[in-house]
Parts: C-alpha cells; structure tokens; sequence
C-alpha cells in the first residue's frame, strides 16, 4: 500500500510538470481567474483495502474545506474531515474466529466464544489539500479532471467496547462439538483510548462547471493512515492465551483505505 501512494504522488507530481511546462506561457499571459475561491463539501462511502486491517469493511466520510486557485492548474487549501467505519461481527465469526481454545489445569479443555458490541473507528482529520489540475481551467471551462494529495493529522478514536463471553468446558480429549458443556455467560468491557496520528490522501477526480458559481464534483482517493488502535481479531490465534492477553482484540497498524465523494463547491 505504501508503495502505491508513492507511485501515485510521483504521477501526479510528473503530470503536473508536464502541465505547467506546457501551459507557462498561456498562465502568465491569462489573467487569473474571475472566481479564485471556493467552499465545498462532499460525502460518500470508504472502504478498507488490504488484509488483516480489523474487523470492518465499509463506512462512510464526511469532508469540508476551502481552497484557492493560485492559476490555472495548481490550488491550494485546508478540509476537516470525518471518517467512520463500523464494528462488523461478520468479520470476526469469519472461520469461527469468536471461538478460543485451551488447556485447563486438568489437562481438558477450556473454551470461551466471545460476541462484541460497540468498537466503531472513528478519525477526525485536518488536511492540507493541493489539487493538480491536468487540463488548466479558464473562465470558460465545462469539464476539469484533477489530481489531489492530502496529507493530514488525524485524531483516531473508538466506541464504547463490550463483550458477551461464553464459557465452554469439555473434560475429554475429543475436541468435537458434542462434547463441550455450557458453563455461564459473562459480560466483558474493552478500553481504549483516542489517539493522534496522520498520513495521506492521494487520488483523481473530475468537476463539472469548474469556474462557476456552482461546480460539483467526484473523487476517489486512496490513504494511508498510520498506525492507530482498532478491532482486529485477525490479529490472535484461537487460543487461550492470545485470549487473555492484555490487548486482546485490538491491534495497532497502519490503517490502509479508500474514500469517494462526491460533492458541491460555491466558487467565488
């Protein structure tokens, strides 16, 4: 994923080179555009990408943020944003991965089958936005395909954590379903703590009306936050002892994602 973003910053950064090169001449002979400034606001789903990063799959952002255009290809500006992603048990029940296995003291079995409540990630982030333009926009201009490269800070945060565990215990050597017996279900609380961070945005988009009023837009872009603290039962082996451990079930990883949005821009 890494890798990615660095290719993805050298494209843009090669593109625009090339844009500029091309456009020199044209930029310091126009003069600046009539609406240079604009707010804006988007909304769209976010996916994670990658393996063994938690316990979810898909949620939603939430973006804001001002930017100006210094010519006709290059602007700059500032967004807050807010990204959430849901706890999804499916995630977790994936390969009975609620289920935890180990010797007792009698050299039987033990086993505990733990169901979790709450563990939604949230991030509040503030980025600083640079948007490439890959055809210069004028004043007249009905169609803009760009590039942006968001670095941000990032405060990460979890929901409330708790647990219903059941306790299994089979006093044979047979591992079987059929000999387990139910012994009491207890409620469990997982703490955790917010936590700042950073990382960044990178991806393309399009605008439709760029240099009106009104302009709206698309975009795609693919991050990579590091690391933070989430639910990852993908983390622990089915054990006993991974079950105890202090941290179980979060982990602390670079959080790989994507974002889409789309949105509407008042140009001024």
């Amino acid at each position: 994923m890494k890798r990615i973003l660095l290719f993805s910053i050298v494209i843009l950064f090669f593109a625009s080179a090339k844009t500029i090169a091309q456009e020199e001449g044209i930029i310091k002979k126009k003069k600046r555009i009539e609406l240079d400034r604009g707010v804006h606001i988007g909304i769209g789903p976010s996916l994670t990408l990658g393996n063994n990063i938690g316990d979810y799959s898909s949620g939603y952002n939430l973006e804001s943020g001002f930017r100006k255009r210094l010519n006709s290809i290059i602007s700059l500006g500032a967004s807050v944003s807010y990204i959430h992603f849901r706890y999804d048990p499916q995630k977790t029940t994936d390969d009975l991965g609620q289920a935890y296995v180990g010797y007792n003291q009698d050299g039987y079995w033990d086993g505990r089958i733990v169901k979790l409540n709450g563990g939604d990630l949230n991030l509040v982030s503030s980025s600083f936005d640079i948007k490439i333009n890959f055809v210069p926009v004028h004043d007249d201009s009905k169609f803009s395909f760009y590039g942006l490269v968001k670095p941000f800070i990032s405060m990460s945060s979890l929901s409330k954590i708790t647990a219903t565990i059941d306790y299994y215990k089979n006093n044979t050597v047979d591992r079987s379903p059929n000999h387990w017996d139910y012994v009491k279900t207890s409620p469990g609380e997982v703490e955790s703590e917010a936590k700042f961070t950073g990382g960044i945005f990178v991806g393309p988009g399009m605008e439709l009306n760029p240099a009106g009023n009104l302009s709206f837009f698309a975009e795609a872009s693919f991050g990579y936050t590091f690391p933070i603290t989430f639910i990852s039962t993908e983390a622990y082996d089915s054990t006993l002892e991974d079950f105890e451990d202090e941290d179980f079930p979060l982990a602390t990883n670079g959080f790989p994602s994507m974002n889409v949005s789309v949105g509407i821009s008042y140009n001024f």
